[in-house]
């Protein structure tokens, strides 16, 4: 079992989780899904339940950073000094004025599965592999501090990838996910906004691996609803982002049309948004599709 730059002590540490989390889904009485939520449960790898580290260890991951021509993950990590920890009195109270309790009279649905529902193809063991393989390394760690380095190791142990693609399946067969809240716990970041530390931007890191999960999810989405979809929904396509470059760009070499600002920075923006190309006066409406001439005020008719 290989681990790029672990530590002889990290790779026993992970030799004997994935065992364990193998063992346990053959020996029963738990499901592959429980066991997955308890190996979560368990896991304290160092960077997803504590808070900031120290000097020394701060130092240390900074020169391990720049050995390996990473300067921007160094610059990063030396950030980390001034985060706030949300298990201290300060982070408590922040934390509180962020999100002071549930939403009165809100109600959950309740989800009954239709007796003509298709189940899913089943996850299979390449797919857990390969989601692994695509993640990251740069993804911050989630609650139970396992990120993509560790997962790496972890399938390489026999049974780990079976095991993972029976607890994918049996959580995406499941109508209701209360037996899996564990998996969607987030790792609370409060990043202060200004000198003084008086406002803080919170980000929600959620568990590594719930990301494989949802990658092979989105796969299959992608793959049932692509058909379906008119020629300007680009979001599920391939090289959306580019996509959606290429589209105003050919929207601006029409005559009348001219360019107001083209954002091809923001990687929320998966289509040109309506408004970003605007025609002249002499011709209001050509170079702009049917659904945003309708959808902006002073483009176009109204619908």
């Amino acid at each position: 079992m290989t681990g790029g730059w672990f530590k002889a002590r990290d790779l026993a540490l992970l030799s004997y989780l994935a065992g364990e989390f193998v063992g346990r889904t053959r020996a029963g009485p738990l499901t592959s899904g429980q066991c997955f939520v308890k190996l979560l449960g368990r896991c304290y790898m160092g960077d997803g339940r504590q808070s900031a580290p120290g000097k020394d260890r701060l130092a240390e991951r900074v020169e391990d950073a720049l050995v390996k021509g990473n300067c921007r993950r160094a610059m990063g990590l030396l950030s980390q000094r001034s985060l706030l920890n949300p298990d201290s009195p300060e982070g408590i109270r922040v934390a509180h004025e962020l999100h002071p309790g549930p939403i009165e009279g809100y109600e959950a649905p309740v989800l009954q599965p239709t007796e003509n529902m298709d189940l899913p193809a089943r996850i299979t063991e390449e797919e857990v592999i390969r989601a692994v393989k695509s993640m990251g390394l740069s993804k911050s760690l989630g609650p139970s501090g396992l990120g993509p380095a560790h997962w790496r190791v972890l399938i390489q142990v026999q049974g780990v990838p079976e095991a993972l693609a029976q607890a994918f399946n049996e959580i995406l067969g499941a109508a209701q996910r209360r037996g899996y809240r564990a998996l969607y716990e987030f790792r609370l970041v409060l990043i202060p906004k200004d000198e003084t530390g008086s406002k803080y931007r919170p980000i929600a890191i959620s568990e590594t691996i719930m990301m494989a999960f949802h990658k092979i999810v989105l796969s299959r989405l992608r793959t049932q609803i692509l058909a379906f979809l008119e020629t300007e929904q680009i979001a599920f396509r391939l090289n959306a982002h580019a996509v959606g470059v290429r589209m105003a760009y050919t929207e601006m070499q029409v005559d009348g049309t001219q360019a107001v600002s083209l954002d091809i920075t923001n990687p929320n923006s998966r289509r040109p948004r309506p408004g970003k190309c605007a025609p002249r006066p002499e011709e209001p409406h050509r170079g702009l599709p049917p659904a945003a001439t309708r959808c902006t005020p002073g483009l176009g008719p109204p619908g």
